[in-house]
Order: structure tokens, then sequence, then C-alpha cells
């Protein structure tokens, strides 16, 4: 008979090619290589919550997938409170696919963007610090959006922040998320 091998792996939905990028750069480290992972990024821009629960659902997890990982901003449900509604939809899909499904959907909240994690990354940030003003002085910027286009569309950005040690780097962000009151609970039934 004829074998067919399945990878198992892990599907990581992110709203937009930042987080893409950011993503794709922890898989190039060794720590990260062994586990199979797609990113899968989805703008919102256009849509908001709602086409990010649409794109989810329409892309339905593939053989061999072991867990889902929906990582959003929450900057958009604080700022925009036509998002208030899409959001609850998408913390109620993860947690009937988590009751209901073989495959766990982990819903990760950032808090409150990508900015932000990025200064918690970075020697020397301090919470108090504004992250726009805080990046734009350590990259000799004179705007965010000059930085963005400089160092995250040239994929600039993620070799100095994570880099020598992605493990401490990560951690530092984690310490700072893990004070601070949790938007969701994940508790899939594996």
């Amino acid at each position: 008979k004829n074998r067919r091998n399945v990878t198992l792996s892990i599907e990581v939905f992110v709203e937009g090619h930042d987080e893409k990028v950011y993503f794709d750069r922890m898989k190039q480290d060794a720590q990260f290589r062994s586990v199979a992972m797609t990113i899968k990024p989805e703008n919102m821009s256009g849509g908001g919550y709602s086409a990010f629960l649409e794109y989810v659902k329409k892309n339905g997890a593939t053989q061999g997938c072991i867990a889902r990982f929906i990582v959003i901003d929450y900057d958009r449900y604080l700022s925009m409170s036509g998002e208030k509604a899409p959001f609850r939809e998408l913390i109620q899909y993860c947690k009937d696919k988590n009751e209901h499904s073989g495959t766990p959907h982990f819903l990760i909240v950032a808090n409150p963007n990508l900015e932000l994690l990025l200064c918690l990354h970075m020697d020397g940030y301090q919470i108090s610090k504004d992250p726009d003003r805080f990046l734009q002085d350590q990259f000799k910027c004179q705007n965010i959006g000059e930085f963005k286009k400089k160092f995250i569309k040239e994929n600039q950005i993620f070799d100095r922040v994570m880099q020598p040690d992605i493990k401490t780097a990560v951690e530092r962000a984690c310490q700072y998320m893990r004070a601070k009151p949790k938007v969701v609970s994940n508790a899939p039934k594996c």
C-alpha cells in the first residue's frame, strides 16, 4: 500500500503584512524551526474584524493542522465603536470551534498593536514612553510612516529587534503582557 505522510503543523492567521513578516522572522530562528508553521495574512484595513472572521472561516484548517492561532491587534476595538460586535463574534467563533472541532483555535490579542510589541522586545523601552516616538528615536526616523517603510517593509527591523537573542526579546514582551488583564481566555478541549 502507498502511505501518505501528513506533516503536523500549526496555522497562524495575522491581520497584515507587518505581522506576517514578524512571524516569518520567528520561523527562521532555530528554536522555532521544529514547528511547521503556515502564516496566513489578511489585511483588515478594508473590513475590520468582520472581514478577518470571514477570512478565517473561508480558509478551513488544512489536513494535519493541530492548532490555529488567530493574532489580532486590540486597537480597532479600543478606537472604533463599530468593531466591538464583530470582535465579540470572533471570540464566540473561536469558543465554538474549541468546543466542537478537533482543531483548537487560540485567539491572541496583541495589546494594543505591533509597534508596542516591537518596543517591548527592545532594551531601554519603558512602558510610559510612546511606542511610535520611541521607534522613531531609536531608528532615526522623522515619523512612524518613514519607520514602517524603511524598516518594516524592507524587513530590517526584525534582525535588529529580535537579535541577537530572540528568546530574551520574546520573554521581555511576554512578561509585560502577562501583567496586563487578559482580553480573552483560551480553553480549548483537545
